[in-house]
């Protein structure tokens, strides 16, 4: 029987699985991350050259240092939660 206690339903939602398979998938997660970004970093300057002008280099930076920075805060919080997971592993 399907039981519809709405205090479980947080825990329900945010239960984070211990299998091997989540290890793997958020590490392959984050790569494709910085892939993205990494292309994204390429066609700004290609697309918006024509519109902004010079103003597309300080544009660009930007972008790349607040997409650097959410990186920077992803792995720091990949490594929390592989710690949590993986009591003893660095």
């Amino acid at each position: 029987m399907i039981s519809y206690n709405t205090k479980d339903w947080l825990t329900v939602l945010f239960r984070f699985h211990k299998a091997d398979t989540i290890r793997k998938l958020f590490s392959l997660i984050q790569s494709l991350m910085g892939f993205a970004i990494f292309i994204y970093i390429l066609t700004p300057p290609i697309g918006y050259v024509f519109d902004l002008g010079c103003l597309v280099i300080p544009a660009v930076a930007f972008v790349f240092y607040v997409l650097a920075s959410l990186e920077l805060i992803a792995e720091i919080i990949r490594i929390h939660i592989t710690e949590i997971l993986i009591p003893g592993h660095a």
